[in-house]
């Protein structure tokens, strides 16, 4: 168990504070921004290698998750709220399962353990709600569609719009994402 948290602090995603225990640390905004900035220059190389490889299988997949992030938006729509609790949950576990589809359809076992990594940092960013990030209707909305555009795309096997729209979407998370964790570092005392 000390090997495994030794290793999780190492690579940054524990803190390990001798005495008290090991702790989920709270990404700053450069942490975020190069996250971004590697999933920007491998995400979309993924994608257009997996429009040529994903099968109707992982299209259904694809498509479904975008069915239940539309839901979700939609739910938005009628209160002007923000998703939480169990429904914003379910939202990062949905953003996950798509990234991961994606990935996957790409059959490059190096990208998807590189990529594999970097999802579980913002995973645990999202999952503790470390960055304080709130998911609105227009935020639904766009990752909705943007996704679906996506999976279009690759529907079509053409790797190159669906690569040209990954760093759309990429660009998207990385602003509300900087943006929330700038909000957080502003409130905190």
């Amino acid at each position: 168990m000390r090997e495994a948290i030794g290793r999780l602090a190492a690579e940054g995603l524990l803190n390990h504070v001798k005495g008290a225990g090991a702790f989920v640390p709270t990404p700053d905004p450069e942490s975020i921004l190069e996250l971004y900035e590697f999933r920007q220059a491998i995400e979309p190389f993924a994608v257009r290698k997996a429009a040529q490889m994903i099968s109707d299988a992982e299209l259904g997949n694809l498509r479904n998750l975008c069915e239940q992030q539309r839901e979700l938006a939609e739910s938005l729509e009628l209160s002007g709220d923000f998703l939480k609790d169990g429904a914003l949950e379910k939202w990062f576990a949905i953003e996950e399962q798509f990234h991961r589809t994606l990935i996957r359809a790409a059959r490059n076992r190096h990208i998807e353990s590189t990529i594999g990594h970097s999802r579980v940092l913002i995973q645990m960013f999202h999952g503790h709600h470390a960055v304080g990030l709130q998911v609105n209707q227009e935020i639904a909305t766009s990752t909705w569609k943007i996704h679906l555009r996506i999976i279009d795309s690759l529907a079509e096997r053409d790797g190159n719009a669906a690569a040209t729209l990954m760093l759309e979407a990429l660009d998207q998370g990385a602003r509300s994402t900087l943006a929330a964790a700038q909000k957080n570092e502003l409130a905190s005392p």
